[in-house]
């Protein structure tokens, strides 16, 4: 009996550490994630020279934890300005590891509908930049603004 008592409690530890495990998997599954989005976000700003490129406006990544939803952070990544022209634009960064069922699911119905809003009312050109499968992807979404 006493065996059996001990083989039941060595599995239960087994089992709970296992789970333990998982979790500590999947936040550092998580973190890499965040950390990749990032980096790619940071390539995106890089890619439009000082010169003639300035960042109106970097939204703080939501996925850090807040106890309150921030508006300001609910709109695109990035408001850059076009220095020559004094012209503005939203710039969306996407990172992508692989396709969610063949394709590419950059955002869900209600942040689409944020981008859309907030394209509208500010009356500027909206454009997405997706990395998937380590290929960089730059498209403008007229879907979400048009005049």
């Amino acid at each position: 009996m006493k065996d059996i008592l001990l083989l039941y409690t060595i599995r239960r530890f087994i089992t709970g550490l296992v789970g333990k495990l998982k979790r500590a998997v999947e936040v550092l599954k998580e973190d890499e994630s965040v950390e990749k989005g990032n980096d790619f976000e940071k390539y995106v700003v890089n890619l439009f020279d000082n010169k003639y490129f300035s960042i109106v406006q970097w939204s703080t990544d939501t996925t850090r934890k807040h106890d309150r939803f921030v508006e300001s952070d609910a709109g695109p990544d990035l408001i850059v300005r076009y220095l020559p022209k004094d012209e503005i634009f939203c710039v969306e960064c996407k990172f992508r590891s692989c396709l969610f069922e063949g394709k590419l699911q950059w955002s869900d119905p209600q942040q689409l509908k944020r981008y859309q809003g907030f394209a509208r009312e500010k009356k500027l050109p909206f454009l997405c930049c997706h990395w998937i499968w380590r290929r960089f992807v730059l498209s403008r979404k007229d879907v979400l603004y048009s005049t």
